[in-house]
């Protein structure tokens, strides 16, 4: 089961403890659950597919909404709706349905013009706020023509209703599934202990209403803002996912009905063709690049320097053009990207990019090492959906493709079941472990091993528990590697937890490197980001 949460970061002084806990409750089931900040991260739109089984809309920003309409388009199921949510982000839109469906809503009216509301006020004050708001912003109470004026900054239709002065506290009702919850509070907040507020029970009028509110836009979790007025209920506003504080036991009730919503809905589909083909000859190529490897240092190698101090063999040099043509004269639409060879001004617009290493960790093979490898992988969209990996030292071939599985040696293998850190074997770059990992990962049980590709094979193999690098890892390096760890259906992310996208454009590669299988990555993750060197 894989989820995908679409949110927004709060900054670190706002207490915003619920999601963490979601997170954390929903991967303690067994989900896949990945994080995306739409508003903190270029997004490249042609990128953008249904790769999740759910996806839970927790961020009302523009980007996040736009990217849900975007997902929402392509047949992805989003907890709440996207049609629902873009509704409930117009109080015009909402307040009209929730009119029509007989929901008791106090007068409203909208305007360009300020004076268009000035006869109003004869039949009392009004509230006055952006028909886009949300959290409060900009809501007035107008008495008087003189405080008609629109404040400095807010542009667009004037969305006014009819003040009902309240007989207390607001009334705020949390909606989860059919489960109906009542938090009594002042408004506006001014601390966090006012927004928990007091709880209260709900009578069946107001259950009525709640439940009605969600029929309106089929919302299974929402919120609804009540003002009671001499006795009456009146429904304010509404909102997608809120923060539900106050709510008893709110992170396992929300996780479970996304848990749920998540079982309900149809598996993602893929829209991947069969890649056998692609397969074989990755396959070809990378055991014909691995006897290049072999007689050269039967022979004796020839090494050099690249630009930039980093050794090259001839080698090196052989077996990249050895799979760049092989590449190139089979799937002559498709462009290649290798660490030996200049880069094209139009692979990074590409949809099918092979990403090459013709031998990852060079200085392992020059040593006479056998923890070197051919790494060959496909991503098509900037997804790593194909990995060939081969050590010719010891003869192992690792390759398989989303949806079809991974291989080692012919035999079908899977990630490492261990879940807890303290039965797992991790695998970790020699030269980092030189350089002083060893300290900081002391609590981990770890094997230095030269290679990134050969090391995210063997997690996939399940030959390891886990792998992680704090470096900046180069695309020719890992493509493959990450790509065989999701095909076997493990886990590889950024260190913020983030998917890893390939065929960037020219710049700085993501900082670091965590993976392992479904049940050790949450917990391999956490512990790396704890001793991650400051950056």
């Amino acid at each position: 089961m894989r989820i995908g949460m679409l949110l927004v970061k709060h900054p670190p002084e706002r207490k915003s403890p619920i999601l963490p806990e979601i997170v954390g409750l929903l991967r303690e089931r067994g989900a896949v659950v990945d994080l995306f900040y739409p508003d903190e991260s270029l997004t490249d739109l042609s990128r953008v597919r249904v790769e999740h089984d759910l996806y839970v809309l927790k961020s009302g920003s523009e980007a996040a909404l736009s990217l849900a309409g975007a997902l929402h388009l392509q047949g992805a199921t989003i907890l709440n709706p996207y049609p629902a949510a873009a509704a409930l982000r117009d109080k015009i839109v909402s307040t009209r349905a929730l009119q029509a469906a007989g929901v008791p809503v106090p007068e409203t009216w909208i305007a360009r013009d300020p004076d268009q509301l000035a006869p109003l006020l004869e039949g009392g004050a009004l509230v006055v706020k952006p028909y886009r708001g949300s959290q409060g912003r900009g809501v007035r109470v107008v008495r008087t023509a003189d405080e008609l004026s629109t404040p400095d900054g807010q542009e667009g239709l004037l969305f006014a209703q009819r003040h009902h002065a309240p007989d207390g506290p607001d009334w705020k009702l949390y909606c989860i599934g059919d489960r109906v919850f009542g938090v009594r509070r002042v408004w506006p907040p001014r601390t966090y202990e006012d927004k928990l507020g007091e709880p209260f029970e709900v009578d069946a009028e107001l259950r009525h209403i709640a439940l009605r509110c969600g029929e309106v836009f089929g919302l299974r979790l929402f919120g609804v803002d009540v003002v009671m007025s001499k006795g009456r209920a009146w429904v304010v506003d509404m909102q997608c996912f809120p923060g539900f504080k106050g709510v008893p036991d709110a992170a396992g009730q929300l996780a479970g009905e996304i848990y749920a919503a998540a079982s309900a809905a149809p598996a993602a589909a893929r829209r991947l063709p069969a890649l056998d083909r692609e397969l074989d000859m990755a396959i070809w190529l990378a055991l014909k690049a691995g006897d290049v490897l072999r007689r050269h240092r039967a022979s004796g190698l020839s090494v050099g320097e690249k630009e930039g101090g980093e050794i090259v063999t001839a080698a090196d040099l052989e077996a990249d053009a050895f799979i760049a043509a092989g590449l190139r004269a089979a799937f002559p639409g498709d462009a290649v990207d290798s660490e030996e060879a200049a880069d094209s001004i139009s692979r990074s617009s590409a949809r099918r990019v092979w990403i090459v290493d013709p031998i990852d960790a060079t200085s392992d093979y020059v040593k006479g090492g056998d923890e070197h490898c051919v790494s060959i992988g496909l991503a098509i969209d900037g997804a790593p959906v194909l990995g060939v990996v081969y050590n010719p030292a010891r003869d192992e071939l690792f390759a398989g493709y989303e949806g079809d599985g991974v291989t080692c040696n012919g035999n079908r293998v899977q990630p490492s079941a261990v879940g807890r850190l303290t039965d797992a074997v991790i695998e970790v770059s020699r030269k980092e472990w030189a350089r002083g990992l060893d300290q900081r990962a002391a609590s981990l049980t770890v094997r230095p091993t030269a290679s990134m590709a050969y090391k995210l094979a063997r997690v996939a193999a399940g030959l390891s528990d886990g792998a992680f690098s704090f470096k900046r890892r180069r695309e020719w390096g890992t493509c493959a590697g990450v790509a065989l760890v999701v095909a076997a259906g493990g886990r590889a992310t950024l260190l913020d937890g983030t998917a890893l996208g390939f065929n960037r454009k020219p710049g700085e590669a993501p900082l670091g490197l965590v993976a392992a299988g479904p049940g050790l990555h949450p917990a391999l993750l956490e512990a790396v980001s704890s001793f991650a060197p400051a950056t």
